[in-house]
């Protein structure tokens, strides 16, 4: 199985047309690699608008709703605050246009992928599945407490073993 480049745009690409959107020719627009997300416009706010639908199905019926650009803007900057992207409205605006550097729109449409793979992870996943992977989490929690934090019966054994809190504690 051919490994999928998951870095940089031409990642951003290949997750996009791997969790299937629907517009791949959309993304072969513009000069460079990273035009059809970086400049404001149609093709950035329906990729986006895709992606949130991905993440809360309701979203859909709202983002018909837009028919202007200042809509479809409105209504992507209450997305990108509801799932936590931006803290208040002017910087939620500023990210659904596009501002900032091109390693933060990167890194932007990077976190909205993430979170569209985890989504379908747990929707794919069945209960004993869901149960299985919360055990492994809580056990490896738990390897790593013990690794930290030792066991009261092997205080006696790590106290003899160290001359400084061996002296320390007599």
């Amino acid at each position: 199985q051919k490994k999928m480049e998951t870095r940089g745009w031409t990642g951003a690409k290949a997750r996009l047309e791997a969790l299937g959107f629907p517009e791949m020719s959309w993304l072969s627009a513009g000069e460079s690699e990273s035009d059809w997300f970086l400049l404001p416009g149609v093709i950035r706010f329906k990729a986006l608008e895709w992606l949130f639908v991905q993440l809360d199905h309701s979203f859909s019926s709202i983002f018909q709703q837009a028919t202007t650009e200042d809509s479809h803007i409105i209504y992507l900057s209450r997305a990108v605050m509801l799932f936590g992207f931006a803290e208040n409205k002017h910087r939620a605006i500023s990210i659904v246009q596009g501002g900032g550097t091109e390693a933060t729109q990167l890194q932007f449409l990077t976190e909205i992928l993430d979170l569209v793979d985890v989504s379908r992870d747990e929707m794919n996943r069945t209960e004993d599945e869901q149960w299985d992977l919360e055990k492994r989490f809580l056990d490896e929690i738990a390897n790593q407490q013990r690794a930290i934090f030792p066991e009261p019966s092997d205080l006696p054994k790590l106290i003899g073993s160290s001359p400084l809190l061996s002296s320390a504690l007599h």
